[in-house]
């Protein structure tokens, strides 16, 4: 061997022990720092995963204790179970539990609760409570966190959460196991390389094991700097290496120690998520109570976006200055409770809010969280329930409440009057037991019926304060939770007793007359009707009395209307004493009544009727006024031979009793086919009579009145005639009763005036001048309050400079109105119109109220004057009128004369003026003034031929 050979050799044995030596210093080195950094990333690992969890069970703690306060305050058990149910379902969290302040159970975040009203195990709520901090423990396989909750200085309870150790130690192991193979795995494949790089480059050996232990230890040491930073405040360190070897493995594994670390950690992005679930408003300050963050909810409550709200001083967003104690800085600073407050918006609206503010921190200085609650709800509910609770106290319906047993839970004062029993006597009884017997099982099922429908409607019988049944009218309405299960039934009771008197009395009214207290005409025709149907069903005939009081009217103006009236009762019950049972009678009217009798053999059976009331008046009736006496006229109608309707039947009936009238009264008539036809007559006669008015088929026609003393022509009395194109002349006495009864005399009247008054200017216009000229007033024109106004209207249009006009009015229409009547003449008076009394002696004038009159001529009738030679009776009447009117200063004019021994003996006896056939009878106006125009010579007595018209 050569010497560089030997030298080669020892340098080379040299290089190579070198490398051996440096190769087993590095693999020394290289076990060490691999074991330091297992250790190390294996303990802080640990280490960090304990601490992790104390805080993230002390935060969580808190972060409910604070979302907790208000619904535990208000004791809302609704709310707790909905922030606990989504605390329960957190990773990691195996139960959480709210206590009050006795350390008792309030929720177990389950919705039936099972564990409510147990009280805590431990002490460490106790100690927490105490301290007035959060508490952390191990207890086994859970780790527990408990935190009180405060109300301001108030404590309210606490928060304990339990997280599951089990979990968090399976995830601890898996990592530091995976940890461990790497690490081995990476001392083996670093060995290997050692021993090819000292067989291949021992010359290098020295030089390039330097090189790769100091390549080697680069990742190594990222390794070992990653490790240290776990679980630090510095967060996490990024690990650099990226291999496929041993170290990559150990770095993947290193990572996947951080991922894991930072998910069992709850990070701002769930703790933000968990806040915007919330339904309150959440504001997190800092220590110059500025906003730096904020939920959902609060945007929505503030009306601000992300922006606005960040920064904002919580104070510009309140009408009032925060408490003392919230700003006062220090270590003491409790939770602060205000009940009610008003929040300014960010647009400038305002509500109303709870707010509730605790330390976010334990730091003296740290932040707070700000939970701000909308009452707007709340309040708009306290009101709902003030007005429901103001309505159901002073409402004047009764009102109970009833639980679905139907037992009365709750009444108003309303319902207890009407009962007559105070609530204490009421409440807890069945309502059916307040309800009459009738009516009961209605009552029982009332609640099964809004159970069903919601709503029920309908009458029962309540028994009252007389313990007696009383009408009401129930409504019941069914009230359920938010399931829509059936919580209470409330029960509105309206009292129909008064209803009921008023539409009996109103019932009453409308078919009873309200004097006599016998059926009125409304009531008669239904039973009328109804009678009829059952005559036609069961072929049986009927019959239909008319009575009408004979001279009622003479009685009522005599002895005044309470004496007529007093007369119209006394005729009411001697009528129901005269009749059966089963006749009806009722007042139609006036003076007029109607008797029903429901079931006749034959019409002979009704006439013994009207001859049984007939005989019935003969005996006096008493009065406050004495004893009166009257007769009745009766008509007679029978189903079916009279008529099949009601309408006919009364029609007839009605005629019938006026044709008993006309026979001299106090006497009865059964309707008959003559007395029918009249009645067509009567009717076509009417409806004529209205065409004639309006086609000017009435004419005026004028009767003179002369001077018995001189036998000149001194006025004419205007008569109205009508010639029908088909009847010819229909008689006054015809077709005026028509018009009064019809209510046509008015217009007739009112025509005769305007027509009389231009009759007389065209006279005066021919030279005829001086007459007076009477027109007949008929009685609803004497009311008329427009009478004046007609007659200036007339006297106008004619252009009459001195009117010689005289309005003839009967006896009766003096004594309707005493004081309207002597007003009205004295009107007259100062027109220039002249009034006389016409048919005088055939009514019954008082003469003290006679001379109170400005009348000016009384005419006789012409019944006196007919016989007035003849009969001592009419003689004497005639002069008794004579010798009164000269007493008054009164004229007189005799109607009615047509012989001249009669205007000879009114002559000799005073009577001044006089009218008849016998000087001419009633002519028309051109022929009137043809007659006795300026060119004809005096008043000459009229030939025979003249008294044919």
């Amino acid at each position: 061997m050569k010497l560089h050979q030997r030298y080669a050799l020892v340098i080379g044995a040299l290089l190579l022990l070198v490398a051996i030596a440096l190769s087993a210093l590095h693999d020394r080195q290289q076990r060490g720092t691999i074991d330091r950094i297992t250790d190390v990333g294996q303990t802080r690992f640990a280490q960090a995963m304990q601490r992790t969890l104390r805080e993230h069970a002390a935060s969580v703690a808190r972060l409910l204790a604070n979302g907790l306060t208000t619904p535990v305050y208000e004791y809302d058990v609704e709310r707790v179970y909905e922030i606990l149910r989504d605390a329960r379902r957190q990773a990691g969290i195996e139960y959480v539990l709210v206590f009050d302040d006795q350390q008792l159970i309030l929720h177990d975040g389950h919705e039936s609760i099972p564990r409510f009203g147990q009280p805590m195990r431990g002490a460490m709520a106790e100690r927490a409570v105490r301290a007035r901090e959060t508490l952390v423990q191990e207890d086994g396989e859970i780790i527990e966190a408990v935190t009180p909750i405060h109300a301001g200085a108030q404590y309210l309870g606490g928060v304990r959460v339990g997280f599951s150790r089990e979990v968090l130690t399976r995830n601890l192991n898996a990592m530091q196991a995976d940890f461990a193979k790497a690490a081995a795995a990476g001392r083996h494949s670093e060995l290997v390389r050692i021993g090819y790089a000292t067989l291949g480059i021992m010359a290098v050996a020295a030089a390039m094991g330097l090189l790769v232990a100091r390549q080697l230890s680069r990742p190594i040491r990222a390794l070992a700097t990653a490790a240290s930073h776990i679980g630090t405040a510095t967060g996490d360190v990024p690990v650099p290496v990226v291999r496929n070897d041993e170290l990559g493995a150990l770095a993947e594994a290193l990572r996947r120690m951080q991922v894991d670390l930072r998910e069992r950690t709850v990070s701002r992005a769930q703790l933000a998520h968990i806040l915007d679930s919330m339904h309150e408003a959440v504001l997190v300050l800092d220590a110059d109570y500025r906003v730096v963050s904020h939920n959902r909810p609060a945007r929505t409550l503030l009306h601000g976006g992300e922006q606005d709200l960040q920064g904002l001083p919580i104070a510009a967003c309140l009408t009032e200055s925060l408490p003392p104690r919230v700003t006062t800085r220090g270590a003491d600073r409790p939770p602060v409770q205000i009940e009610e407050t008003v929040l300014r918006r960010l647009d400038g609206s305002v509500v109303a809010v709870g707010m509730s503010l605790a330390p976010l921190l334990d730091e003296p200085l740290g932040e707070w969280v700000c939970v701000l609650q909308d009452l707007t709800e709340r309040l708009e509910g306290r009101r709902r329930r003030q007005l429901a609770a103001g309505l159901f106290e002073h409402s004047i319906e009764g009102i109970a409440l009833l639980d679905e047993t139907g037992r009365i839970v709750q009444v108003n004062a309303a319902f207890s009057e009407l009962t007559g029993r105070n609530a204490a006597a009421i409440e807890g009884r069945r309502f059916s037991e307040l309800v009459d017997r009738d009516h009961r099982s209605t009552a029982t099922r009332l609640v099964h019926r809004v159970r069903r429908r919601d709503r029920w409607e309908g009458e029962l019988h309540y028994l009252g304060t007389d313990g007696g049944p009383h009408p009401a009218r129930v409504a019941a309405a069914a009230i359920r939770d938010r399931d829509g299960d059936l919580e209470q039934v409330a029960v509105v009771i309206t009292d129909l007793s008064q209803q009921r008197r008023a539409e009996r009395t109103i019932h009453h009214l409308a078919y009873y007359d309200p004097l006599t207290g016998l059926p009125n005409r409304a009531l008669f025709r239904n039973r009328l009707e109804e009678a009829l149907a059952t005559a036609a069903r069961d072929e049986h005939a009927l019959a239909l009395l008319f009575l009408d009081l004979d001279r009622f009217k003479i009685i009522n103006d005599t002895r005044g209307h309470a004496c007529g009236d007093e007369l119209l009762t006394a005729v009411a019950h001697r009528l129901q004493s005269a009749l059966e049972a089963g006749d009806c009678i009722a007042r139609l009217g006036g003076d007029e009544f109607a008797v029903l009798l429901p079931a006749l053999a034959s019409a002979d059976e009704a006439q013994q009727v009207a001859i049984g009331l007939i005989h019935a008046f003969a005996q006096p009736f008493d009065t406050s006024d004495g004893e009166l006496f009257t007769s009745t006229s009766i008509g007679i109608s029978v189903y079916p031979r009279d008529g099949r309707e009601a309408e006919s039947l009364l029609r007839n009936a009605d005629a019938a009793m006026y044709r008993a009238k006309e026979q001299g009264r106090n006497t009865y008539f059964l309707f008959t086919q003559e007395l029918n036809a009249r009645l067509r007559e009567y009717g076509e006669l009417e409806h004529e009579l209205r065409e004639a008015l309006h086609t000017g088929a009435l004419e005026l026609h004028y009767q003179p009145q002369v001077s018995l003393v001189t036998g000149d022509i001194v006025g004419a009395e205007a008569l109205m005639r009508w010639h029908h194109p088909v009847r010819g002349w229909v008689p006054p006495g015809k077709f005026i009763p028509i018009a009064e009864d019809s209510g046509l005399i008015g217009e007739l009247s009112e025509w005769a005036l305007a027509e009389a008054v231009r009759e007389q200017q065209r006279w005066e216009s021919a030279g005829l001048t001086g007459l007076r000229l009477a027109v007949n007033l008929s009685a609803r024109q004497f009311r008329d309050p427009n009478l004046i106004q007609q007659i200036e209207q007339a006297l106008t249009a004619s252009g009459t400079s001195r009117p010689r006009l005289e309005l003839e009015i009967t006896e009766t229409f003096l004594m309707d109105d005493i004081d309207h009547t002597v007003q009205l003449l004295l009107k007259l008076k100062e027109l220039g119109v002249r009034v006389s009394v016409d048919d005088f002696g055939t009514g019954y004038s008082s003469l003290a109220y006679l001379k109170r009159f400005p009348i000016h001529t009384l005419k006789i009738d012409r019944t006196f004057i007919r016989d007035i030679q003849e009969d001592s009776d009419d003689a004497a009447i005639v002069l008794a009128i004579l010798s009164m009117a000269h007493a008054l200063g009164v004229a007189v004019v005799a109607e009615g004369v047509e012989r001249a021994e009669q205007a000879d003996y009114l002559s000799s006896h005073g009577c001044q003026y006089a009218q008849g056939f016998l000087y001419a009878p009633a002519l028309p106006g051109e022929t009137f003034l043809a007659r006795y125009g300026p060119r004809n010579g005096p008043m000459e007595r009229a030939s025979a031929g003249d008294h044919e018209r």
